[in-house]
């Protein structure tokens, strides 16, 4: 509680505060104002003597897509005209299609099918980047035994992004590194010469 002016008439918030035992938080910020004292809580004293600061900022007004003609390039986009979500993943999808087919190397972390499909989580050899690989009908079934998970691999695929706003990649060829056909041949070799009891 802060001590009376010698002359009361000079503080008269400060004499209530004197004479008041429960003194409230305004009573108080009052009374800091009379003896020239540092308010502590600044936000409380402006909303005490501004009212209007405590008014909420007008809403920004957006109108619907239907009356209003949209930007055709991102960089012109603004607050009250901005793109809706559907048209920035449309674009966002019309750049990904342009992307040829290409070469990808990376690791295989997860391996699972569904439906005579194989989805594949694939990671950087050194990087901490993944992308999912699918692969639909025939790409799927025929991968080779040597593409399990922990397996360097090289696939031929395309980039594709999902309504979902997912960056995948569709795989037509999945190869394991260092491997081939001719490893694969050769590990059906030894596993049927070892049922027959031989040892290449």
């Amino acid at each position: 509680m802060f001590k009376a002016d010698s002359d009361p008439q000079n503080a008269p918030e400060a004499k209530f505060c004197l004479h008041s035992v429960q003194a409230t938080r305004v009573a108080r910020l009052t009374c800091a104002q009379a003896h020239n004292q540092p308010i502590r809580d600044n936000r409380r004293y402006e909303l005490l003597y501004n009212p209007s600061a405590a008014q909420p900022a007008p809403a920004l007004v957006v109108p619907p897509v239907h009356e209003r003609q949209l930007p055709g390039k991102s960089q012109e986009t603004t607050a009250t005209n901005p793109w809706p979500l559907a048209l920035l993943a449309q674009n966002l999808k019309n750049y990904v299609d342009k992307v040829p087919e290409l070469w990808v190397e990376a690791q295989v972390a997860s391996l699972n099918g569904r439906g005579g499909n194989v989805f594949m989580e694939l990671k950087d050899l050194n990087e901490d980047f993944s992308f999912t690989l699918a692969l639909f009908g025939r790409a799927g079934s025929g991968l080779a035994a040597d593409v399990t998970v922990g397996a360097r691999i090289v696939t031929r695929a395309k980039p594709s992004l999902w309504k979902n706003g997912k960056l995948s990649l569709i795989g037509k060829e999945v190869y394991a590194v260092g491997t081939g056909n001719l490893h694969e041949q050769l590990q059906r070799l030894r596993e049927a010469l070892a049922a027959e009891g031989a040892v290449l």
